[in-house]
């Protein structure tokens, strides 16, 4: 398919789901049919980018969003409410300027051919990921001796992991065992195909990074280093079909088993007949964590559209920007407002992706602010990524768009993403074989 018809199906498709909302606000179509033809658009959409071999690039972000919109849409569990068409318009429209952005870059359909090699320095490399391992692990452990126990491990995982974190500090430097995992993933990508002996510490270091990671009781740090694995992967050695569908299908099964694993051990039969009884049809209870995972958020938004400026001012930066600021932590992060705004007593942090904390901000105004920021922030590194073609750039990608798709759920831009980013980059510089002086 030449570039011309993409940029054409992509614009036209996203104009169709502008128009979808707008019959729907006139009564002309149901919110169920408008939901199921958003779904189907974005379907077509991605399965053009999986023929082209170029799927993670910054337009598939606004695919997964709509795609998982049109979910909510849906109102497969009861007592979700009616989301108003201005925050639906809002939501759609937000996805369009993205889109736009992406097809007015002169990369986001140029072929990015072969990754060059990247030479590891081994020696080093090893000397990081104990130090970083070192680091990480001794910080997770003191937290986890400070809150009295593994969290993974508790009756009340789900409430247990929320209260583990000592500070802010400690906490950053507990979760970047992760990285550790994501490192190691890159080396073994990039011995692909050699003829060379592997180092059996990185299966070590890799095999306790992935059980600390289990240990938080956090799906979202488990399955951090695998799908960053897949975009680098992917990207640097295109799968073939059969692969895709198989990947789909196993990162499905993962995200809907891992909750009702979970949610089983914590409250046995009486988790999934929970489920069965908000289910909008009964049949589909087991589907309900998944469906939560994926599509309640958009609820939680709609919640957020409807009460917040009438209990609380607009924060002009405080909730996407100053609260996350480290060691000054101004003000309180959204999630706290909500939770007394809404009186619902609960333990944790309800998500509204990305739009949430922007929207706190700025209103409407602070989606669209926000949309194009983050989606200038992937376009950048995506070119750079396109020019150099390079293993550094790539997994530096690699990282921003993971967070990006992650707000998808919630708002993931923050010093702690900086942090990260910046570990990855000077590791992967610091370890790469052309730098090193031999003797």
């Amino acid at each position: 398919m030449k570039n011309h018809n993409k940029y054409i199906i992509f614009l036209i498709g996203h104009m169709l789901v502008i128009l979808l909302v707008c019959l729907e606000g006139l009564g002309l179509i149901t919110e169920f049919l408008s939901a199921w033809m958003i779904i189907s658009i974005c379907l077509i959409n991605i399965l053009i980018l999986i023929r082209t071999t170029m799927l993670f690039t910054p337009l598939l972000f606004p695919e997964i969003y709509l795609l998982l919109f049109g979910l909510y849409e849906l109102k497969l569990r009861t007592g979700m409410g009616m989301m108003a068409i201005q925050g639906k318009l809002v939501i759609v429209s937000c996805m369009f300027v993205w889109t736009l952005l992406c097809l007015g870059s002169k990369n986001i359909f140029v072929k990015i051919g072969k990754v060059s090699d990247y030479k590891f320095n081994v020696g080093r490399l090893k000397n990081w990921l104990l130090l970083l391992t070192t680091v990480s692990l001794s910080m997770l452990l003191y937290e986890w001796f400070k809150a009295g126990g593994v969290p993974a491990l508790q009756a009340n995982a789900e409430t247990f992991r929320m209260s583990v974190s000592q500070s802010g500090m400690t906490h950053t430097l507990a979760i970047m065992i992760k990285l550790v995992a994501v490192l190691i993933e890159v080396y073994w990508i990039s011995e692909i195909g050699k003829k060379k002996s592997r180092c059996k510490l990185f299966i070590f270091l890799y095999a306790i990074a992935m059980i600390a990671m289990w240990g938080t009781a956090n799906r979202g740090e488990l399955v951090f280093a695998p799908v960053i694995g897949i975009i680098v992967l992917w990207t640097k050695y295109p799968p073939s079909r059969r692969m895709v569908a198989l990947v789909a299908i196993a990162g499905l099964v993962v995200l809907a088993i891992f909750p009702a694993v979970r949610g089983y051990g914590m409250y046995g039969k009486s988790y999934f007949t929970q489920y069965s009884q908000v289910s909008t049809y009964q049949e589909l209870g087991w589907l309900m964590p998944l469906y939560g995972t994926l599509a309640y958020n958009f609820e939680i938004l709609n919640r957020l559209f409807e009460t917040f400026s009438q209990h609380m001012q607009w924060g002009y930066g405080q909730y996407a920007i100053f609260c996350h600021i480290p060691f000054l932590h101004i003000g309180e992060e959204l999630w706290v407002v909500q939770n007394r705004i809404w009186n619902n007593g609960f333990y944790g942090a309800l998500t509204s992706t990305y739009m949430g904390s922007w929207y706190a901000d700025f209103s409407y105004l602070g989606c669209y602010f926000g949309t194009a920021l983050i989606c200038v922030a992937n376009l950048f590194a995506y070119g750079k990524m396109v020019e150099k073609k390079s293993m550094g750039a790539l997994v530096v990608y690699a990282y921003l768009f993971y967070v990006t798709l992650v707000g998808c759920y919630s708002d993931a831009f923050n010093f702690v993403f900086i942090c990260y980013e910046a570990v990855i980059a000077l590791v992967m510089n610091q370890c790469e074989q052309k730098i090193v002086r031999r003797s």
